[in-house]
């Protein structure tokens, strides 16, 4: 186990936060707020109607999700905006091939 929190891969950071380590608990939720600036920036760009995420970051879902959302909701500018559905994927890590599968 490594002893500083500047050294650890995602995955040691979200196995810590699982055990309750406060450090990398206050990584995820920065990492939350970083993705709700963008997601922010890509609602005002396109306009989505939903925005599911998925991959192995939303692996820490229960720590990234509500921030993500509070972020988007203190940053979004219009009330349509505020409309807009952000959910985690429920396909796991198949999600992006199983979305692509529907184009070909």
């Amino acid at each position: 186990m490594k002893d500083h929190t500047d050294t650890l891969t995602g995955e040691e950071v979200y196995l810590q936060a699982q055990s309750g380590n406060k450090a990398c608990i206050k990584i995820l939720q920065r990492t939350g707020e970083i993705i709700g600036i963008g997601l922010t920036n890509l609602i005002h760009m396109m306009n989505p109607r939903k925005i599911v995420l998925g991959d192995g970051a939303m692996k820490s879902e229960k720590f990234l999700l509500l921030t993500i959302k509070q972020t988007i909701d203190q940053r979004i500018l219009t009330p349509a905006a505020r409309q807009k559905e952000i959910a985690a994927t429920k396909l796991g890590d198949d999600a992006t091939l199983l979305g692509l599968s529907h184009h070909f």
